[in-house]
């Protein structure tokens, strides 16, 4: 009797055991999947009844490290992984300079998409050049160069930062002036406002972030709260245009891995899906999109698609 009562009781659990499986089954992994890496297709998810779909539309088929939209001529420029800078003539490109650039890190236009700054030769010696659309000429940054940015309104004017120092340079006069005594040699900067300068170190969970802003106006350097949720959480990117808000927004990821780090070295990607005023966008054309550097220009958003780091344009309107 004994036997028989233990002999039922194993076979309760197992039935529960496999009762449970069988129900959980479409979402039962027995391995974390990893992000989805393989070749893009026609998206096929059905929008929602009330939304309209929005198509997106590549640009150009290669592979590109950045790109900028010059507003006074209206012309289209992108810079290719491989190093050539490309001006957009319809579908077609012309090659527009005979630099090219090697280990590329990041493309900065300035406020009038007139110049675009490259910082590459990334890490090894690295190298910071600005190109000018409508003379086509390459203007180097001094040697020792770790960040730069531009004035956030002033297309001459930008800052950098090298080992003496944070420095301010407008590229018409030629003139250079130092603002404040900082070395930083990995890191980043930007020029928020007319009077504020960000001063960051690269972002990690593994190291308590470093953040300076140095006010023009009172000439004081002060130290910033880290941030805890960036190093742990990568945030929507949005531009506006007409008091419209346009953004890229990544879906939760399942993971206790370090995604900050991973994402800033291009080991990881994420799934993005665009909101209009916080209205979800349906999108027709490709799948996934993990999109990043987005402009508004006109009626369509361009951004660059991670996954195959090809430049598309999103019709808003």
């Amino acid at each position: 009797m004994r036997r028989l009562i233990i002999t039922l009781a194993i076979g309760l659990i197992a039935l529960a055991i496999g009762l449970i499986i069988f129900l959980n089954w479409p979402s039962f992994n027995f391995k974390k999947q990893a992000l989805p890496t393989s070749p893009l297709v026609k998206s096929t998810t059905a929008p929602a009844a009330d939304l309209m779909e929005k198509k997106i539309e590549p640009i150009s088929e290669d592979r590109v490290a950045g790109y900028w939209i010059d507003e006074i001529t209206q012309e289209l420029y992108l810079l290719k992984e491989t190093g050539e800078i490309l001006k957009i003539i319809s579908k077609a490109t012309e090659q527009v300079t005979d630099q090219v650039f090697t280990d590329i890190n990041e493309v900065r236009p300035a406020a009038d998409g007139g110049r675009a700054l490259v910082h590459f030769n990334y890490p090894r010696q690295s190298t910071f050049a600005v190109f000018n659309n409508r003379d086509k000429n390459i203007t180097f940054l001094p040697q020792g160069t770790t960040a730069a940015a531009w004035h956030p309104s002033q297309p001459e004017t930008l800052v950098y930062l090298d080992g003496a120092g944070l420095k301010i340079n407008n590229l018409r006069s030629k003139k250079t002036s130092e603002l404040a005594k900082i070395i930083l040699l990995d890191g980043t900067v930007s020029w928020e406002t007319e009077d504020l300068i960000t001063i960051s170190d690269r972002p990690s969970v593994f190291l308590e972030e470093g953040r300076w802003q140095f006010n023009l106006k009172t000439k004081n350097l002060s130290r910033i709260v880290p941030d805890q949720d960036f190093k742990n959480y990568l945030g929507p990117e949005c531009v506006t245009n007409n008091q419209k808000k346009l953004c890229a927004v990544a879906r939760p990821i399942s993971t206790k891995a370090p995604v900050i780090d991973d994402y800033l070295k291009n080991k990881k990607v994420v799934i993005d899906d665009f909101y209009l005023d916080n209205q979800p966008l349906a999108t027709t054309g490709v799948s996934p999109i993990d999109a990043v550097n987005l402009t508004w220009w006109g009626n369509n958003l361009y951004f660059i698609n991670r996954y195959d780091q090809q430049l598309y344009r999103l019709a808003v309107k």
